[in-house]
């Protein structure tokens, strides 16, 4: 493979990146979080990666959970304190049921940033303005300039994701990890370091990334930059990704298949799962790749509902674990996580569950910044299911 500094991903195509104005300005910013002390240790990172290996074997369970998108205002002790107890419950039943150790992974500490289908929105009566990306980017209010890129913006979600980061060590009494989409290029090589007792570079920003589905590109900037850093990384897999793209990409990032460094996260969608799926297992099986499978079955089944919410069924959310269990188990593989977006506010955001929240109930308390969440109730009933799947 050709060599690999931090920077190397700029000579490659890069999607869903922000187009700044001020270009010394966003320098000017790079170099201040360049300067700033990391987030994460090394030793933090290493031991993340072995317990996804001993997840991968089926030692252990993983939950990844959190925030669709985190927001500025969430950075104090009581929401970091909600965020933590709802996680810790889940880990809790899951640990129950599945009768193993739960490798817990939020979402947490840097998720402020959001892909988007499209660059422009419109809303009714109003000119088109650039799509809300997330509180790193631009803001989420309705007008022009609220929504240009602003390089000033990386640097509060940096401080926000440090106070945080402090605010979990404080309350934490077992390891917990913190993730977020390596979604911003300029930002993610920022908070790279060379480290020369382990003779590696390491994304010091949080311990695990993902790679997402719209940025998982053979020749493109996120896969470049990710196939250098030695931190554990995820891949989301949608239902455009081919079993040969797949066997390809695992390749890139894991030419030397070290066991703990990939964990492909499926989001498939309820209705695509039977048929989409078992391709994609074989193609690992036979490019002999060892891997962590993770279920996500928030993302692949939302839509928009009448009233103009985008919601999702918890009906559809349980038949998309379901299912994925039961193809895994078909194949000769192993479900070995659950991947959900999940708050521990009473939220309406999802319909269903045992509460019985309605289309019509979806406004009442519709809080998320991008893509609707699970409550705690319904996030508890859903862990509870997996008592009937083979883990």
């Amino acid at each position: 493979m050709p060599h690999w500094v931090p920077s190397s991903w700029s000579a490659f195509s890069a999607q869903q990146q922000p187009v700044y104005a001020e270009e010394a300005q966003l320098v000017r910013v790079l170099t201040q979080i360049r300067q700033s002390p990391p987030l994460v240790s090394v030793a933090a990172i290493e031991a993340l990666r072995v317990a996804i290996a001993e997840a991968a074997a089926g030692e252990r369970f993983l939950l990844q959970g959190g925030d669709c998108a985190e927001r500025f205002q969430d950075c104090t002790v009581s929401e970091v304190r909600t965020k933590l107890g709802i996680l810790s419950q889940l880990a809790l039943v899951l640990n129950t049921v599945t009768k193993k150790p739960v490798l817990t992974i939020g979402r947490i500490a840097g998720q402020y940033a959001k892909p988007r289908s499209l660059d422009m929105e419109q809303q009714a009566g109003m000119l088109p303005i650039p799509s809300f990306r997330g509180d790193n980017v631009n803001r989420r209010s309705l007008s022009w300039k609220a929504r240009q890129a602003d390089p000033r913006r990386l640097w509060v979600g940096h401080q926000c994701a440090a106070i945080t980061h402090e605010h979990l060590r404080a309350l934490c009494t077992s390891p917990f990890y913190t993730s977020h989409e390596g979604l911003l290029l300029p930002y993610e090589e920022a908070v790279t370091y060379q480290v020369p007792a382990y003779g590696r570079y390491y994304n010091l920003g949080a311990h695990f990334l993902w790679i997402g589905d719209r940025t998982r590109q053979l020749t493109g900037a996120h896969v470049e930059f990710f196939r250098g850093i030695a931190n554990p990384i995820g891949i989301k897999l949608g239902p455009s990704v081919s079993p040969t793209e797949l066997a390809q990409l695992l390749d890139i990032l894991n030419p030397h298949r070290q066991q703990g460094r990939i964990t492909l996260i499926t989001r498939l969608g309820a209705h695509n799962v039977p048929t989409l799926l078992p391709p994609l297992i074989h193609a690992v099986q036979d490019a002999d790749h060892s891997v962590l499978w993770v279920c996500d079955p928030m993302h692949g089944n939302g839509f928009i509902a009448e009233t103009g919410y985008k919601t999702r069924d918890f009906t559809t959310i349980c038949a998309d674990l379901d299912r994925t269990d039961a193809v895994h188990r078909a194949c000769g593989s192993r479900l070995g996580g659950l991947h959900i977006e999940v708050t521990g506010n009473a939220v309406t955001e999802c319909i269903g569950g045992p509460e019985g929240i309605r289309l019509c109930d979806v406004p009442n308390n519709y809080q998320t910044y991008c893509d609707p969440r699970l409550n705690a109730v319904q996030s508890l009933a859903l862990v509870s299911q997996l008592t009937s799947l083979s883990l």
